[in-house]
Protein backbone atom coordinates (compact mmCIF):
# COMPACT_ATOMS: atom_id res chain seq x y z
CA UNK A 1 0.00 0.00 0.00
CA UNK A 2 2.91 2.32 0.72
CA UNK A 3 4.32 1.73 -2.75
CA UNK A 4 0.99 2.58 -4.39
CA UNK A 5 0.53 5.76 -2.43
CA UNK A 6 4.20 6.65 -3.06
CA UNK A 7 3.76 6.03 -6.79
CA UNK A 8 0.57 8.09 -6.79
CA UNK A 9 2.32 10.92 -4.98
CA UNK A 10 5.15 10.90 -7.50
CA UNK A 11 2.64 10.92 -10.35
CA UNK A 12 0.79 13.85 -8.80
CA UNK A 13 4.07 15.69 -8.28
CA UNK A 14 4.98 15.09 -11.97
CA UNK A 15 1.55 16.31 -13.11
CA UNK A 16 1.87 19.42 -10.95
CA UNK A 17 5.36 20.12 -12.30
CA UNK A 18 4.16 19.69 -15.89
CA UNK A 19 1.26 22.05 -15.22
CA UNK A 20 3.64 24.68 -13.78
CA UNK A 21 5.97 24.34 -16.80
CA UNK A 22 3.02 24.82 -19.15
CA UNK A 23 1.76 27.85 -17.21
CA UNK A 24 5.26 29.36 -17.18
CA UNK A 25 5.62 28.77 -20.91
CA UNK A 26 2.21 30.38 -21.56
CA UNK A 27 3.23 33.42 -19.49
CA UNK A 28 6.54 33.59 -21.35
CA UNK A 29 4.71 33.46 -24.70
CA UNK A 30 2.31 36.22 -23.66
CA UNK A 31 5.27 38.31 -22.50
CA UNK A 32 7.03 37.67 -25.81
CA UNK A 33 3.95 38.87 -27.70
CA UNK A 34 3.79 42.05 -25.57
CA UNK A 35 7.49 42.72 -26.19
CA UNK A 36 7.09 42.29 -29.95
CA UNK A 37 4.08 44.62 -29.99
CA UNK A 38 5.90 47.23 -27.87
CA UNK A 39 9.01 47.06 -30.06
CA UNK A 40 7.00 47.07 -33.29
CA UNK A 41 8.25 43.64 -34.24
CA UNK A 42 6.52 41.38 -36.71
CA UNK A 43 4.14 38.96 -35.02
CA UNK A 44 4.72 35.44 -36.31
CA UNK A 45 4.90 32.07 -34.61
CA UNK A 46 8.67 31.99 -35.11
CA UNK A 47 9.16 35.52 -33.75
CA UNK A 48 7.02 34.84 -30.69
CA UNK A 49 8.85 31.56 -30.09
CA UNK A 50 12.24 33.34 -30.26
CA UNK A 51 11.08 36.21 -28.03
CA UNK A 52 9.60 33.91 -25.40
CA UNK A 53 11.91 30.90 -25.46
CA UNK A 54 9.17 28.39 -26.31
CA UNK A 55 8.76 26.23 -29.38
CA UNK A 56 6.49 27.02 -32.30
CA UNK A 57 4.90 23.61 -31.70
CA UNK A 58 3.92 24.74 -28.19
CA UNK A 59 2.36 27.92 -29.62
CA UNK A 60 0.40 25.97 -32.24
CA UNK A 61 -0.81 23.45 -29.66
CA UNK A 62 -2.33 26.12 -27.41
CA UNK A 63 -5.47 27.47 -29.11
CA UNK A 64 -5.59 30.75 -27.17
CA UNK A 65 -2.01 31.64 -28.05
CA UNK A 66 -2.38 30.43 -31.62
CA UNK A 67 -5.55 32.47 -32.13
CA UNK A 68 -3.97 35.58 -30.61
CA UNK A 69 -0.89 35.29 -32.82
CA UNK A 70 -3.00 34.75 -35.94
CA UNK A 71 -5.21 37.72 -35.06
CA UNK A 72 -2.26 40.03 -34.42
CA UNK A 73 -0.52 38.85 -37.58
CA UNK A 74 -3.67 39.61 -39.61
CA UNK A 75 -3.96 43.06 -38.04
CA UNK A 76 -0.33 43.80 -38.86
CA UNK A 77 -0.80 42.63 -42.43
CA UNK A 78 -3.88 44.81 -42.91
CA UNK A 79 -2.14 47.83 -41.38
CA UNK A 80 0.88 47.26 -43.62
CA UNK A 81 -1.34 47.02 -46.71
CA UNK A 82 -3.13 50.26 -45.78
CA UNK A 83 0.21 51.97 -45.21
CA UNK A 84 1.52 50.67 -48.52
CA UNK A 85 -1.59 51.94 -50.30
CA UNK A 86 -1.12 55.38 -48.76
CA UNK A 87 2.52 55.49 -49.84
CA UNK A 88 1.80 54.08 -53.28
CA UNK A 89 -0.94 56.60 -54.06
CA UNK A 90 0.35 59.45 -51.96
CA UNK A 91 -3.08 59.72 -50.35
CA UNK A 92 -4.22 59.27 -46.82
CA UNK A 93 -6.83 56.64 -46.06
CA UNK A 94 -9.44 59.36 -45.49
CA UNK A 95 -8.82 60.97 -48.86
CA UNK A 96 -8.93 57.59 -50.59
CA UNK A 97 -12.21 56.71 -48.86
CA UNK A 98 -13.74 60.07 -49.78
CA UNK A 99 -12.53 59.72 -53.36
CA UNK A 100 -14.19 56.28 -53.60
CA UNK A 101 -17.39 57.65 -52.09
CA UNK A 102 -17.38 60.50 -54.61
CA UNK A 103 -16.90 58.08 -57.52
CA UNK A 104 -19.83 55.99 -56.29
CA UNK A 105 -22.06 59.05 -56.02
CA UNK A 106 -21.00 60.28 -59.46
CA UNK A 107 -21.84 56.92 -61.04
CA UNK A 108 -25.21 56.87 -59.29
CA UNK A 109 -25.86 60.42 -60.55
CA UNK A 110 -24.95 59.44 -64.13
CA UNK A 111 -27.30 56.44 -63.95
CA UNK A 112 -30.17 58.58 -62.61
CA UNK A 113 -29.54 61.17 -65.34
CA UNK A 114 -29.71 58.47 -68.05
CA UNK A 115 -32.96 57.15 -66.57
CA UNK A 116 -34.50 60.64 -66.37
CA UNK A 117 -33.49 61.44 -69.97
CA UNK A 118 -35.05 58.18 -71.14
CA UNK A 119 -38.29 58.99 -69.27
CA UNK A 120 -38.28 62.56 -70.68
CA UNK A 121 -37.84 61.25 -74.20
CA UNK A 122 -40.73 58.83 -73.64
CA UNK A 123 -42.96 61.64 -72.34
CA UNK A 124 -42.04 63.91 -75.26
CA UNK A 125 -43.02 61.12 -77.64
CA UNK A 126 -46.35 60.64 -75.84
CA UNK A 127 -46.96 64.39 -75.91
CA UNK A 128 -46.22 64.57 -79.64
CA UNK A 129 -48.69 61.74 -80.26
CA UNK A 130 -51.35 63.52 -78.20
CA UNK A 131 -50.78 66.84 -80.03
CA UNK A 132 -51.10 64.99 -83.31
CA UNK A 133 -54.49 63.63 -82.29
CA UNK A 134 -55.74 67.06 -81.22
CA UNK A 135 -54.76 68.70 -84.51
CA UNK A 136 -56.76 66.23 -86.60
Amino acid sequence: MNETSGAEQRAQALRAAAKRRTENAEKAAEHGIRVLIKDGGQITFAAVARASGVSTKFLHQHPDLSQQINQLRTQQTQAAEATWEIHATGESAIIAALRNQLRTQQERHRQETRELRARLSEKETQLAILYGRLEK
